[in-house]
């Protein structure tokens, strides 16, 4: 028994160094067949993505998780990570792996890849180091602003367009913009765009970009030469490796020369005024208006150059102006139209006068002959006449204050009617007692109305309908609760005898009728000291006014 148990822990001890040294020398053979290679698919430049690629030819089974490549990170933004293998052409029983890693990095110069561990393999792959170049950029040398003056030369006065073009590219950040200046020139800016332009080269990475378009008015009030300093602009420009740069354009200064203007005549390629006045009809009458429209159409004209439509002074006349409208428009051959249309009105308030308004001339300039040429803005002549309130006004001073006071009385009527009728609706003050006097002569009227000789019972229900309205605060059911009813019972009671009577149509109603209009506007007796004369059980009271309830 002793002789078997050696003789098993001798075969296990033989066993174990037997495979010891196969699994050493199979990791040998591994290693001497596995070969590992690194390539890049392009050029490697800063801020530009390229293709690391790891390729490992070995006999050893590997997979996708078998290269470890989180170093990378470090120096490098690293993107999803693509594989595959392949048998080896040269020797089938090897098989080639290829990991395909996308990289960016913002740095340049030479960088240092550490080695990469592969999982399954017995050794690291040996450190690699790349070139990244910094990309050169042709946006650091391009002018971004342009500038252009359409006219070389000019008249003192005369309308100069003047455009500033600044490009604005994907890279290019334009933080200020200052405008174009000139000394002894007006300068103002007409209107501002945006427009899309294709690249003359072509580039597939920017094909197109846009271009900020600003034209300008420029007049001139000084003779000689003149020079308008270009606009100005700042902002920063994005180099390809991450870095941001400042930089700082002026446009290209222009020269103009500006000749003479002694008259300070207005200057135009060519002006128009159509002049219209309505009615047609020479008479008018007060208060109806004559209006003049005025159209003015100038070529390579400002606004602010037309002429000024100065409203006369007519004191017997309202004058106003009702209607301006102002337009420019810039037209396919750069030249300026402006239009100015304004619409003035007069009304007459005086009867027999005559409405004259003269003709205005002024000359303008044309800078192309240098003729000028003279324009009228038509006047006209109209007959205030016709019937007129005003006329019956009277004008003496002598009965000014007659006048003044009757308004004054007008005025101070129709407050007090205003007030007087809002009080009398509300019952306030004597306007209370007034409204009650009023309606205590409709019951009295509406009483009458239903009265009836022959009909007793309708006389009963008239009388009772009168007296719940007048002595709204006292409960009133049948006759015998009419105030009056004690002092007048026989006249009472013979009504509602006549109301229950087998032939109550030969009733009289004298006697009854008498007792109403006596008691029309019957009070009831103050309260005194002592039993109230009014009370159910005989109560003490010391009020003057006791209500029924």
């Amino acid at each position: 028994m002793v002789k078997f148990s050696l003789f098993f822990k001798l075969l296990v001890f033989v066993l174990l160094c037997t495979f010891s040294t196969a699994f050493v020398q199979t990791a040998e053979a591994t290693d001497e067949n596995t070969i590992i290679k690194f390539s890049t698919d392009k050029e490697i430049y800063s801020g530009k993505t390229f293709n690391f690629r790891v390729t490992v030819i070995t006999n050893v089974k590997l997979n996708n998780g078998s290269l470890q490549y989180d170093h990378l990170s470090s120096d490098f933004t690293v993107g999803h990570l693509k594989f595959s293998q392949a048998k080896y052409d040269q020797d089938p029983a090897l098989t080639v792996y290829k990991w395909d890693i996308p990289l960016l990095t913002n740095n340049s110069g030479i960088i240092e890849i550490k080695p990469f561990t592969i999982k399954g393999l017995g050794k690291k792959s040996s450190p690699v180091t790349i070139q990244v170049k910094q990309p050169t950029s042709k946006t650091l040398a391009k002018k971004f602003i342009k500038t252009l003056l359409r006219n070389p030369t000019a008249i003192e006065g005369q309308l100069v367009m003047y455009r500033v073009e600044t490009d604005i590219l994907p890279n290019v950040k334009i933080q200020s913009y200052t405008p174009p200046k000139a000394e002894n020139a007006t300068i103002e800016l007409y209107q501002e765009k945006v427009t899309s332009r294709v690249s003359k080269e072509n580039s597939i990475s920017q094909p197109s970009y846009k271009t900020q378009i600003r034209e300008y008015k420029i007049i001139f009030h000084k003779a000689g030469e003149n020079v308008i300093k270009g606009p100005v602009i700042q902002g920063i420009i994005k180099t390809p490796g991450g870095t941001s740069k400042t930089f700082d354009q002026e446009g290209e200064q222009q020269k103009i020369n500006i000749k003479p203007n002694p008259n300070k005549d207005l200057v135009s390629d060519n002006i128009t005024i159509a002049v219209q006045w309505t009615p047609d009809e020479k008479e008018v009458s007060v208060g109806q208006a004559i209006t003049r429209s005025i159209t003015i159409r100038g070529t390579n004209n400002a606004l602010s150059q037309f002429p000024s439509m100065e409203l006369p002074e007519m004191p017997d006349y309202d004058v106003y102006v009702e209607k301006t409208k102002e337009s420019e428009k810039l037209m396919k051959n750069k030249k300026l139209i402006s239009t100015l249309i304004v619409k003035q009105v007069f009304v007459p308030k005086k009867n027999h006068t005559t409405f004259n308004v003269p003709d205005v001339k002024f000359t303008w300039l044309n800078p192309n002959d240098g003729k000028k040429k003279d324009l009228t803005i038509d006047g006209a002549t109209y007959e205030v006449s016709g019937f007129s309130f005003n006329d019956y006004i009277p004008r003496d001073p002598r009965y000014a204050h007659w006048l003044f006071a009757g308004v004054a009385f007008l005025l101070v009527f129709g407050v007090f009617t205003y007030y007087s009728i809002i009080w009398y609706r509300e019952r306030v003050g004597i306007y209370g007692r007034l409204h009650k006097y009023m309606d205590f002569r409709g019951y009295w009227k509406q009483m009458r109305k239903s009265w009836s000789k022959k009909d007793p019972f309708q006389t009963r229900n008239a009388i009772i309908e009168w007296a719940q309205k007048r002595w709204e605060g006292t409960t009133i059911v049948g006759l015998s609760d009419i105030p009056f009813y004690k002092e007048n019972k026989v006249a009472f009671d013979n009504l509602s005898a006549a109301c229950w009577a087998p032939d109550h149509t030969a009733w009289d109603d004298s006697e009854i009728r008498k007792v109403i209009s006596k008691n029309r506007n019957y009070r009831r007796p103050k309260a005194k000291h002592g039993i109230n004369p009014y009370g159910l059980n005989g109560e003490m009271y010391e009020t003057v006014t006791q209500k029924l309830k």
